[in-house]
């Protein structure tokens, strides 16, 4: 959206607050660079308003945007909703054939590769027959040859394509599951870590996925931390609900955090003045 229409939008109903979000961190914005222009245009724009706000779903991002753009960005994370029915079960692998999932469209800093090779040590390892469950259809800058190259004639090892499931499909498939990896190079909330602790499985993640507990978090740019996270997950039967914990936390947070940028707002229109500038939260 034009930096211009958000500016006459924002003039011609001042009365409601417009931000504008930047849904990355600083990092994986290297896809998109006009979005880098969008968002300098934005925090030009909140200087100049009082119902503009640039703002972002990471504070590693707003945190910076705020000092190098010399602008108050808000932080305002994603959220998930804790309150499905899907029933709650706990995933324990047994020791025998094992299921690895890796998910999300195939871009270089998914670090697919790097999950792969863990794959590969894994199988390795265990001497057990593992599935390596992939997303196929959204090759968005990923070389799918690499990771065959990488998981082809490898002892133990299979790699299904799942096809880009409906996410209810896809919910139901991941319970199945015994451990997904997600060691990303850049993210900032991670929704299929998110469907995989709701559903009772553990998530090898990477420490761009923040959030998770520590002790998930391996190096994304070493297979063989990969592996060992991975096992020490496997083995661990608590995993699964300190993952949920972890949500659970993200979430309580999140919710706190819009409710701060939310309620002055509202009780501000509601008595018919300006909406005050919301604090920045560094959280």
């Amino acid at each position: 959206m034009a930096t211009t229409d958000v500016a006459s939008l924002a003039a011609q109903f001042s009365e409601i607050v417009f931000v504008v979000v930047s849904h990355s961190s600083v990092g994986f914005l290297a896809a998109d660079p006009h979005a880098i222009k969008l968002l300098r245009e934005t925090a030009d724009l909140q200087l100049a308003t009082h119902n503009v706000f640039l703002g972002g779903n990471s504070a590693k991002f707003t945190q910076w945007a705020s000092v190098a753009w010399g602008v108050e960005a808000v932080w305002l994370p994603n959220l998930y909703c804790l309150a499905e029915t899907f029933p709650q079960h706990d995933r324990h692998w047994d020791g025998g054939a094992l299921r690895l999932g890796m998910f999300g469209a195939n871009r270089p800093l998914k670090n697919f590769l790097s999950g792969a090779a863990g794959a590969v040590e894994l199988a390795r390892r265990l001497r057990v027959p593992v599935e390596l469950l992939l997303s196929s259809g959204r090759d968005e800058g990923g070389n799918p040859r690499a990771l065959q190259e990488m998981t082809e004639h490898i002892s133990n090892l299979r790699v299904v394509q799942t096809g880009w499931l409906p996410w209810a499909e896809f919910r139901r498939l991941v319970r199945t599951i015994d451990l997904v990896l997600q060691p990303s190079y850049t993210e900032t909330f991670n929704v299929v870590s998110a469907d995989a602790i709701a559903e009772g499985v553990p998530v090898v993640a990477s420490d761009a996925i923040d959030w998770v507990p520590p002790w998930w978090q391996a190096k994304a740019d070493e297979p063989l931390d990969i592996a060992r996270v991975a096992e020490r997950l496997l083995r661990d039967p608590r995993a699964p609900r300190d993952g949920r914990s972890a949500l659970q936390d993200y979430v309580q947070r999140g919710v706190v955090t819009w409710s701060h940028f939310l309620c002055p707002q509202l009780a501000t229109i509601g008595r018919g003045g300006a909406p005050a500038r919301p604090a920045r939260d560094d959280a």
